[in-house]
């Protein structure tokens, strides 16, 4: 279980940085 929730926090983690580059890009 603890695995499960370390893997989807650090999926969370890219995703919203992912989120945060492609905002910027669209931005530029």
């Amino acid at each position: 279980m603890s695995s499960s929730s370390n893997i989807l926090s650090s999926h969370y983690y890219i995703i919203s940085r992912f989120s945060c580059h492609v905002k910027s890009f669209i931005s530029v």
